[in-house]
């Protein structure tokens, strides 16, 4: 993780605040310049339409980029402090120009607010600081009934690379085959094959999809009727 993923992860830039501090909008999405320890470099910062931050350093007397701030083996007082600096000034963008939202993708959002407002339920993160994991619980019997995971791209399968985000809902194990033909779903990573799917919140699937599979888990980890 580089250090513009440590301090916007799980957060969500607002358009108007980022033309308020100064960036500039591009046809990528947006840029910002200043400079740092007394002109002594000048940071380049890059979002691009999905929201991904980017940024370089440039000293100002050789015009080159200082590749020490994201070379991890770089160590030494003065490095530290370039990286100090720029740290700063990354967090104080967070502070003035971002809002924080615990999930990575758009869609893992929609079907929380969904899920709160259908059935009142708020995600769980079971584990301080791992916001990597949340659970939504069954009133009723405490059972899980979606399951939010961000994992490596690869542990599914899929052709990219980096961090996605996941929900396992339970299912009738006799629509299993049936539901793996739709793109987004996929067999469960983590838990049971049998008897949960995992969904990729990448708007591969419909929301609409996502919300009658949120259904029928909520259905299925319900009190069983009791047989007169």
């Amino acid at each position: 993780m580089n250090l513009e993923e440590f301090v916007f992860q799980h957060q969500k830039a607002i358009p108007e605040r980022l033309l308020a501090y100064g960036f500039q909008p591009t046809r990528e999405g947006y840029d910002f310049k200043c400079h740092l320890l007394s002109d002594q470099f000048e940071v380049r910062l890059s979002i691009n339409i999905n929201g991904q931050v980017s940024g370089k350093l440039y000293d100002h007397e050789t015009g080159e980029e200082y590749v020490n701030l994201h070379t991890p083996q770089a160590q030494g007082s003065f490095v530290t402090m370039v990286r100090e600096a720029y740290l700063e000034l990354l967090e104080e963008i967070a502070r003035q120009c971002f809002v924080y939202q615990p999930f990575l993708f758009e869609q893992t959002q929609r079907m929380s607010q969904w899920i709160e407002a259908h059935y009142g339920d708020k995600p769980e993160f079971l584990w301080q600081n791992d916001d990597h994991h949340a659970v939504w619980r069954h009133r009723q019997t405490g059972k899980w009934y979606a399951i939010m995971i961000q994992v490596e791209a690869s542990k599914l399968q899929l052709s990219r690379s980096g961090l996605i985000e996941i929900i396992n809902v339970k299912i009738d194990p006799q629509k299993r085959d049936l539901y793996l033909q739709q793109k987004g779903c996929k067999l469960c990573y983590h838990m049971n094959k049998k008897h949960w799917l995992s969904l990729i919140m990448d708007d591969s699937l419909s929301d609409q999809s996502i919300q009658s599979l949120l259904s029928e888990s909520y259905v299925l980890t319900a009190p069983r009727k009791k047989v007169a």
